[in-house]
């Protein structure tokens, strides 16, 4: 929303949004987006919050219902979240290990689940570059409400499109050439 130097002046969301530290250890004043994305990329929920709230702690409200394997990053390696997700509602929390840290699945259950991770990257560049979701123009909540859902219908829309016309269905930039 606004970088360090203007956080203490910005009026934007003032009491809803919150400090983080990104990549660079450069702070600002934002929101986070937690996405749920199925193994072609099409997004199938999101949740919002403030950036000083912890991964862990939007991991119900994201994965509620579901059951089986949820893939997710190095920020839900918790082994107690894992226990109680499995107990609670069948979800196997699959998280990558440490580098250098032996990993209780075999090379091949490895290799098919990084080959099911890859979407998730390409998913969250294609909101960041292509649609833009980082700025954020919005002056109250329910505009930035509004605005993060005409950019996930949007990118609904292109995945639509693109498994429509026999593309891979995270091959957007296809479209345009048609």
């Amino acid at each position: 929303m606004c970088r360090f130097a203007r956080a203490r002046f910005c009026k934007l969301l003032r009491g809803t949004a919150a400090y983080c530290k990104e990549l660079g250890n450069q702070t600002f004043y934002d929101f986070l987006l937690y996405l749920k994305i199925n193994s072609p990329g099409m997004i199938q929920a999101f949740e919002t919050a403030p950036a000083n709230v912890h991964d862990l702690r939007m991991l119900d409200e994201v994965a509620e219902g579901d059951s089986g394997i949820m893939l997710a990053d190095r920020a839900y390696l918790s082994q107690p979240v894992k226990e109680q997700l499995l107990a609670k509602q069948g979800l196997e929390l699959s998280v990558p290990t440490k580098y250098g840290r032996p990993s209780p699945l075999s090379c091949e259950q490895l290799g098919k689940r990084k080959r099911l991770r890859r979407p998730i990257k390409t998913v969250g560049s294609r909101l960041k570059h292509d649609l833009h979701i980082k700025k954020i123009w919005a002056r109250n909540l329910w505009h930035l409400a509004n605005r993060i859902c005409r950019k996930i219908k949007a990118h609904t829309f292109a995945v639509m499109f693109c498994s429509r016309n026999k593309f891979k269905p995270l091959s957007l930039k296809k479209l345009i050439s048609m």
